[in-house]
């Protein structure tokens, strides 16, 4: 069995169903309730869905068009910066450009650096697991993420 989050941070144990793969048992308050496999990533969790994205921690993004991951870290600044764009995302960035093709700005082991004054950094600040944002950029494109883990 196996641990997950409901939307509400309850904790359920989830078991596979070797004779379905499309169902799963649940186990929740001493009771079982079979439920479609679908429902892991939508109500069902393997992180406390009520964590919120804050300045400190790490988010791992799916851009919803290209479907390609991106790691990003909440950052503070007192002063808005200019943005530059990386891997679909503007975000504020403090450092001088070298190549045009280079990832742009600072950043924190695998994760790009976001304030919370880019158009990124707004649209994912306070909230949650799973939440899908969208934003537009500085040229005026629209840009589509699903929150996909927070790691404080």
């Amino acid at each position: 069995m196996k641990k997950y989050f409901c939307k509400d941070g309850q904790i359920v144990y989830v078991a596979f169903d070797e004779a379905d793969s499309s169902k799963i048992i649940v186990h929740y308050n001493k009771r079982q309730y079979i439920r479609d496999r679908g429902i892991i990533g939508k109500t069902l969790f393997e992180q406390d869905p009520r964590i919120k994205v804050a300045i400190g921690t790490k988010v791992l993004l799916n851009d919803m068009k290209t479907q390609e991951k991106m790691q990003v870290c909440m950052i503070s600044t007192k002063e808005k910066r200019s943005y530059r764009r990386a891997g679909g995302a503007y975000y504020g960035a403090n450092v001088e450009i070298s190549h045009e093709s280079e990832l742009l700005g600072e950043s924190v082991g695998d994760a790009v650096c976001v304030t919370e004054y880019s158009p990124l950094g707004k649209a994912i600040i306070d909230r949650y697991l799973g939440d899908e944002v969208c934003f537009k950029t500085p040229d005026g494109e629209e840009e589509n993420y699903q929150i996909i883990e927070i790691i404080k």
